[in-house]
């Protein structure tokens, strides 16, 4: 479904609106990190790294305020569930706190002024003050980038529809991965963005969403 630059206008205006950067950290990311090395398909994740750095540009310019999840894996901190599932060795293998993998990958580091969420499961409201965050600054919109569509992206956008946030996602800032091969990786994707659009919020391009912000820059 299209939408159009004015409903889109409407809906990511920089002075009620946020951008959320999901768990674009070296573990998930990096040709290095802990997920290629457990055998996930990341070429998705990967090819999204240029364009979530576009996206981040254009918030900046715009003067949208730009929140940055990051994924920790804490025993103490973890809910009961994510230790039963993912067992107690996982902060030693994947985005454990103080490592080299719960980095921010190089090129999306936040910067001085953003905000820096941790979170301790896929969703960035469970769990943690985003709400509390958004309240605070007026925000009415999420736009929402970066990994998971069907997990960590995908728990984020439907907590935030869930507590009367409008969600825009621009669909070339998404990017799953999987232990299946890329035909797959790409199916999840297609089918994540389908339920954010036909039940949750907005699916938009890229480009549109930069020419949008770009307007208000230009202002």
């Amino acid at each position: 479904m299209e939408v159009s630059r004015t409903r889109l206008a409407e809906r990511a205006d920089p002075k009620h609106t946020a951008l959320i950067v999901v768990d674009m950290q070296n573990d998930f990311v990096h040709e290095k990190g802990a997920f290629q090395r457990f055998g996930f398909d990341i070429s998705l994740v990967r090819e999204a790294v240029p364009r979530v750095a576009n996206v981040l540009k254009a918030a900046r310019n715009a003067g949208v305020l730009i929140i940055h999840t990051r994924m920790i894996n804490d025993v103490d901190l973890n809910p009961p569930s994510w230790i039963t599932f993912w067992g107690r060795d996982t902060p030693k293998m994947v985005t454990g706190e103080g490592s080299w993998g719960a980095k921010f990958f190089k090129g999306l580091e936040p910067r001085q002024g953003e905000i820096v969420l941790t979170k301790y499961t896929y969703g960035a409201l469970i769990g943690t003050n985003l709400e509390t965050i958004l309240k605070n600054h007026g925000v009415k919109t999420v736009v929402v980038v970066g990994t998971g569509p069907n997990i960590c992206l995908g728990d984020t956008v439907h907590q935030a529809f869930a507590l009367g946030y409008h969600v825009v996602v621009p669909k070339e800032g998404v990017a799953p991965f999987s232990k299946r091969d890329r035909d797959f990786t790409l199916k999840d994707k297609e089918v994540g963005l389908y339920i954010i659009e036909n039940h949750y919020g907005v699916v938009c391009g890229i480009d549109d969403l930069i020419e949008v912000w770009s307007s208000f820059t230009a202002r």
